[in-house]
């Protein structure tokens, strides 16, 4: 996890709200990034690496999902109808290591090129809570997202 010390930057807040695989089912598999990612982006199992670890596959995650309410801190909760096969929610915990309050905030944290983080399985009916930022388009309640084939953020349907 890294620190984007330019605070006129905001990156996604997300959270793995209701998800199997943190009770143990489906699976938690680590992923080791080729490039850049905010949390809460929909990513795909590349090439095995060792014991759980893969390299970020080449293609973004498929999703399909509904923005089912705002919770009261202005993220958005999406619940999943359907799963691609591979396609993991890569989130890590914000930890800074800074001691100053305006750089531990969490939208200033991301995933750096490098890392090894988490990602999530999803399963039918799964829940993750996403800020403004973790999708292409405004979010609006009662809307179907899929996973923007570039950036790995959410696309709010019409």
């Amino acid at each position: 996890m890294a620190v984007d010390i330019q605070t006129n930057v905001t990156h996604t807040v997300a959270f793995p709200t209701r998800i199997a695989a943190s009770a143990g089912s489906p699976h938690i598999f680590d992923v080791k990034l080729t490039a850049n990612h905010d949390n809460g982006v929909f990513l795909t199992l590349g090439d095995y690496i060792t014991l759980g670890t893969y390299k970020e596959g080449v293609s973004k995650g498929t999703i399909t999902g509904t923005i089912v309410e705002q919770a009261t801190n202005g993220d958005y909760f999406v619940e999943i109808d359907t799963a691609g096969k591979g396609t993991v929610f890569i989130y890590m915990p914000e930890i800074s290591p800074y001691d100053e309050k305006r750089f531990r905030k969490e939208e200033l944290f991301y995933n750096a090129s490098g890392d090894v983080v988490k990602g999530y399985e999803l399963t039918y009916k799964d829940m993750v809570s996403l800020s403004a930022a973790g999708f292409t388009n405004t979010p609006v309640v009662g809307k179907s997202v899929t996973v923007d084939s570039t950036t790995g953020k959410l696309t709010v349907g019409q």
